[in-house]
């Protein structure tokens, strides 16, 4: 049997990298005797676009440089399809898909059902849809992100509609997803809720011991790890708040107020949360491994095409699934500063234990997959 994977991976992102490598691991222990490999579709082309601070100071050149190279050598642990195409056209990259010849195509996880602004101009569905594809094929986790079903044309909403209903299987990783997808099909058969598949990844907290050492890290001083964009409108009262409390703060880039700018490969990137107090994430990611490595974290929503026009997000999902939605902020609809800051108070010093939860998810991805059997 031959097995295609069709998700984002190519982006210097740690999220996309490891649930693209996890979907591709899993798929091979579900079926040992398949040949699985990454469908090499891409909207894009990427390269190494160091950062300013990197660009006016040499050593930090050369660690952007090196965790770049680090990315690209970890696409090598997959295999790829040997055609690939880069573009936006979507009817382009699913005639590729189809010629591949696959018995099965495993669509998912991370945001791939996202529109984006060329997807809404000329009334295109993303090609992750498969409309037309004649191969079984399975949602995995699949997300939708902040899209709703106003963003859908009437013509899309049509398209939409006619595609899921050739699924197998529709597997989404969210709530928000499960929504949309039901609202398009007019009903919820055949949906189900699927964990992230970077639930069955392995971290080795060797090497992100290791890549804390190559940085320098104190590992007796309270860390919090600042997970957010430059634009977050609270990130100088952040910062403040853990300075005057004589914190250190870890970034995973380099910024002016980071005691840390870790530049670190996607696998010592999963195991960085161990080994500090606290982390303050907008990123699905971020949050997840936190869990993953039973730290407090903080969950932000600071960008409006992240929330759905219910004015929820896939950050906030996730919390609630942990009984932890008490520790989600919402900035896009003014969340107070002041209640922000009083929240971190309490999460400096809350402490976690969700292994066995983890663990869970881990075995319900895994069936989900082994369920899949071929006609």
């Amino acid at each position: 049997m031959k097995i295609g994977i069709l998700t984002f991976f190519w982006a210097e992102n740690p999220g996309t990298f490891l649930q693209a490598y996890s979907t591709y691991r899993a798929a091979q222990k579900a079926f040992p005797d398949a040949t699985v490999e990454m469908i090499d579709v891409r909207s894009r082309r990427t390269g190494f676009r160091p950062s300013k601070r990197a660009l006016l100071h040499p050593g930090r050149f050369l660690r952007a440089l090196g965790k770049y190279r680090a990315y690209r050598k970890a696409l090598e642990q997959m295999r790829f399809s040997k055609a690939s195409y880069v573009g936006l056209d979507s009817n382009a990259g699913r005639s590729l898909v189809e010629q591949q010849g696959y018995d099965l195509i495993l669509v998912g996880s991370d945001t791939i059902y996202h529109l984006n602004p060329w997807h809404k101009a000329n009334d295109l569905l993303p090609v992750y849809f498969l409309a037309g594809t004649t191969a079984r094929k399975a949602m995995v986790a699949a997300s939708c992100g902040g899209t709703s079903l106003n963003d859908f044309s009437a013509d899309m909403r049509t398209a939409a509609r006619d595609s899921l209903s050739d699924f197998a299987r529709l597997g989404v990783r969210d709530r928000n997803t499960y929504d949309l997808f039901a609202a398009l099909k007019g009903n919820e058969m055949g949906l189900e809720l699927v964990p992230d598949p970077t639930y069955t990844y392995d971290i080795d907290l060797k090497k992100a011991e290791a890549a804390l050492v190559r940085h320098g890290f104190d590992f007796e001083a309270r860390t919090v790890l600042i997970h957010l964009p430059g634009t977050f409108t609270a990130l100088r009262e952040t910062v403040d708040w853990f300075r005057r409390r004589n914190w250190k703060i870890a970034t995973f880039r380099f910024t002016g107020y980071a005691d840390y700018g870790l530049m670190v490969d996607p696998e010592e990137w999963a195991g960085i949360p161990h080994y500090v107090d606290l982390v303050i994430t907008d990123r699905f990611h971020g949050a997840l491994f936190s869990l993953r490595n039973n730290t407090p974290v903080v969950g932000i929503d600071c960008d409006p095409s992240r929330l759905t026009s219910q004015r929820s997000s896939k950050i906030q999902r996730l919390l609630e699934e942990y009984g932890l939605d008490a520790y989600y902020v919402n900035f896009v609809d003014g969340a107070p500063v002041d209640d922000y800051l009083t929240l971190l108070e309490k999460a400096a010093e809350v402490e976690i234990d969700v292994a066995d939860l983890n663990q869970a998810r881990k075995e319900r991805y895994m069936q989900f997959l082994r369920d899949l059997c071929p006609r």
